[in-house]
């Protein structure tokens, strides 16, 4: 995952957070279509604390769930879903 990733999926998250309003509707639907995906993926490590910031981590590409989702322009390594190009 690079950087951007990174960066875009941890603000977009953090945003939610804030206030759920702030995504574009469109990606919204896909963040909770990944979510969905995601929390079903036996790839997916949850974590046995509770924390709002960190809940899991995909044991396939190492990235934190559910930031992971917010990024856009990040894939699934195992293809169960793709970029979000609006």
């Amino acid at each position: 995952m690079s950087l951007k990733n990174i960066k875009d999926g941890w603000l977009n998250y953090i945003k939610s957070l804030a206030d759920d309003k702030s995504l574009d509707p469109k990606f919204r639907a896909e963040v909770d279509r990944r979510a969905e995906l995601c929390t079903n993926c036996p790839e997916l490590r949850i974590f046995n604390f509770t924390s709002k910031a960190a809940r899991g981590k995909c044991k396939m590409c190492g990235c934190v769930y559910p930031a992971l989702i917010f990024a856009p322009l990040k894939k699934c390594p195992i293809n169960k879903w793709d970029k979000y190009e609006p």
